[in-house]
């Protein structure tokens, strides 16, 4: 902290001034509101504690590299708290997490979901359960402070990741777009990858997108959204990012144009179903096929059907006359598929809508819509499009689980954007050894009955783009 004799604001401030008062500082504070104390003046006397009026404050103003002292009295009235928490917010300096606890202490901070209350909470109650007992170091402000930005630094993080990007852009001309606002700052964000020009290029009019959010993932609770593709070679390419303040139609407006902007539209789309890209994908990528994720599709049917059901052997069986369904690729089931989807629907059992409703969508609402999307999930059509072998977004699940393995709910944008990069890199260097291995593989496979011309693509084909010819072929042939 840097201290200043000065009243006025140094330079690079922004301004907002916190004063700090020590919690002795009124003469009387009342125990109860107003409305609940008792009427009499004698009860009112009960109702109060008495304070010692210490004039111990300090003004602090903000600024980019943290706080400065404006003034303050530095002196207390009275004698410091005894308790180890007391002691703990009259020493703040030496304040701490106890070894013992920081593992457990950094899974937490991993989990993101958790706030402050509920990491100290839990850090409280391990500690106490512990022999020999562990003394409480913290506090809860010491944990949100882990946790939080001030104004200034948030700014100075913006500043970095923007330079980065603009850095990025000059040296290795990879494109980037920023949406920023007066009351939010910076809330939108999209930049590309090293190599995914020539990735995107190498696809040609088979380009395979594939579009998944996760939750907050840095320290402003925004969304990380990934663009990522298939590779000639089947490996998993992260083309580009983006870092959303709200999953708005209008949010993702925003990062598609920038992706068609940056690449082209891509052939084929994969998304989970969220009604907000939905809109967004028909608005700036029209001509895209848009294919819905079968792994999410299949998590929603049991959120919305399995309770309908009173014993597990009879949803088994809904559940898998439903994947029956899905996988089907051969073209002229499409005749008799609304016949088939009739039985599925006959096979739930009756339920009220209002105790069926699930976000204000009732079992039969959502089974309709499922119909009504069925050219986007189920293989009797999709499988007419190529999609690179894919049929859900778990590509990009499993690379949210990395970075969800990985990282904080307190990293600063340019730590994480960094780290996407680096992951990028990494797993591409990782998977180059195995394509050689695979196109052997390819080569030496003789136990199995295949056409001649099926045959001949060894050769001509990736080992990837084979073994989804193959694949195909072996389910047409069952």
């Amino acid at each position: 902290m840097i201290v200043t004799g000065s009243h006025d604001t140094p330079t690079g401030l922004s301004g907002h001034k916190h004063h700090l008062r020590c919690t002795e500082h009124s003469n009387k504070i009342p125990t109860k509101p107003p409305s609940e104390a008792s009427g009499s003046k004698e009860a009112a006397k009960k109702d109060t504690v008495v304070k010692t009026g210490c004039g111990w404050h300090v003004i602090l103003v903000e600024a980019r590299e943290g706080y400065y002292v404006m003034r303050g009295s530095f002196m207390h009235n009275h004698a410091m708290y005894a308790t180890v928490g007391g002691d703990a917010n009259a020493f703040a300096g030496n304040r701490f997490i106890p070894e013992e606890l920081k593992s457990f202490y950094d899974d937490m901070m991993g989990a993101n979901r958790l706030g402050a209350s509920e990491i100290n909470s839990n850090l409280v109650s391990k500690a106490n359960k512990m022999v020999p007992r562990i003394p409480v170091t913290w506090t809860t402000d010491d944990i949100y402070d882990a946790t939080r930005l001030t104004a200034g630094e948030r700014a100075l993080d913006a500043t970095y990741f923007v330079d980065w990007m603009k850095e990025r852009e000059d040296t290795l001309s990879l494109k980037y777009f920023l949406h920023e606002s007066r009351e939010a700052g910076l809330e939108r964000s999209f930049f590309a990858s090293e190599g995914s020009a020539e990735t995107w290029a190498g696809l040609g009019d088979n380009s395979v997108v594939l579009f998944d959010t996760t939750f907050a993932t840095n320290r402003y609770g925004q969304k990380l959204g990934f663009f990522t593709t298939v590779s000639p070679h089947g490996h998993t390419v992260i083309l580009a990012a983006t870092f959303l303040q709200s999953e708005s139609r209008e949010s993702f407006e925003w990062a598609f144009s920038r992706f068609r902007d940056t690449f082209t539209s891509p052939a084929t789309i994969f998304t989970d179903g969220c009604a907000h890209q939905a809109r967004a994908i028909q608005s700036e990528f029209p001509e895209a096929k848009h294919m819905l994720c079968t792994f999410h599709l299949s998590k929603n049917l049991v959120t919305h059907c399995k309770k309908a059901f009173r014993n597990n052997a009879d949803w088994e069986a809904f559940n898998s006359a439903w994947w029956g369904l899905a996988k089907d690729s051969d073209a002229r089931s499409q005749i008799t598929f609304a016949g088939k989807f009739r039985k599925l629907v006959d096979m739930l059992p009756e339920v009220d809508d209002d105790a069926s409703s699930q976000k204000g969508v009732s079992t039969a609402e959502w089974m309709k819509g499922l119909y009504e999307k069925r050219e986007q999930w189920a293989a009797a059509w999709t499988w007419a499009h190529w999609s690179a072998g894919v049929h859900s977004t778990q590509r990009c699940e499993s690379i949210h689980k990395h970075f969800k393995a990985h990282l904080r709910a307190n990293n600063m944008s340019i730590d994480l954007a960094k780290e996407i990069v680096d992951f990028n890199y990494n797993n591409g260097e990782r998977l180059k050894g195995k394509t050689e291995h695979k196109r052997i593989d390819a080569l030496c496979e003789t136990n199995m009955v295949l056409p001649s011309l099926v045959k001949s693509l060894t050769t001509e084909v990736t080992p990837f783009a084979y073994s989804v010819v193959k694949g195909q072929y072996q389910q047409h042939t069952m």
